[in-house]
């Protein structure tokens, strides 16, 4: 295992063999002697969490950039994960995208150089970008900034450039957008919204499926 001490500090997501999220945190520590690491100030689904659990672990750096590792994840002293034996992995897997449908506006420079405001739907978000749909229209590459409400009761205003455009009934249009330069502290809000999201929508399913 290949890993920096610079990825301490860094948000990472842990994924199971089925690519659900298992769990978020935060890299403690790095012994790449042993190919260990080991995440700390974790949320996480505790009962997908079995002694030596194959696992993912995709880690965000905002200097460094993203990476992942694949190894086998357990509980560790001192209240951390432990992935053991990890490898350095590239992963192929896309990032986990959660509904949202959250009501928001967005801020851009237009071609002319005018700044303007747009209301926005947020279909979707993951860690990598969001969808969105609305009446403006945007070119590929164009730079948004739009607010997101990532706890409920705040909002963090991230940066995003536009990948790709579709028109929709109405005048309407729904674009694919990559996020631009999150910082470490955006990350960790961001996984941790996409965490708990999940599980809800997991619990949500398994109430249908109960039912039916």
């Amino acid at each position: 295992m290949e890993l920096s001490q610079g990825y301490i500090g860094s948000v990472c997501e842990i994924k199971d063999q089925d690519n659900h999220v298992i769990a978020v945190g935060v890299i403690q520590e790095i012994n790449e002697e042993k190919g260990s690491i080991y995440i700390g100030e974790y949320k996480a689904a505790l009962e997908r969490i079995k002694h030596h659990t194959k696992a993912v672990v995709s880690i965000f750096n905002s200097k460094l950039g993203r990476t992942a590792l694949e190894g086998c994840l357990g509980f560790y002293s001192q209240g951390l994960l432990a992935v053991t034996g990890a490898q350095n992995i590239e992963e192929k897997r896309s990032f986990l995208r959660v509904n949202v449908g959250q009501c928001s506006v967005i801020s851009y420079t237009d071609p002319q150089g005018e700044l303007g405001e747009a209301n926005v739907e947020i279909k979707n978000i993951s860690l990598g970008g969001i969808g969105i749909s609305c009446e403006e229209l945007f070119e590929k590459g164009q730079i948004l900034l739009i607010d997101v409400s990532l706890d409920g009761r705040t909002t963090d205003m991230l940066g995003c450039s536009v990948m790709w455009r579709k028109s929709l009934p109405e005048g309407q249009f729904e674009y694919g957008c990559c996020f631009q330069e999150l910082e470490q502290s955006e990350h960790a809000k961001l996984s941790m919204f996409i965490f708990q999201r999940q599980q809800e929508e997991v619990k949500l399913q398994k109430n249908v499926d109960l039912e039916l």
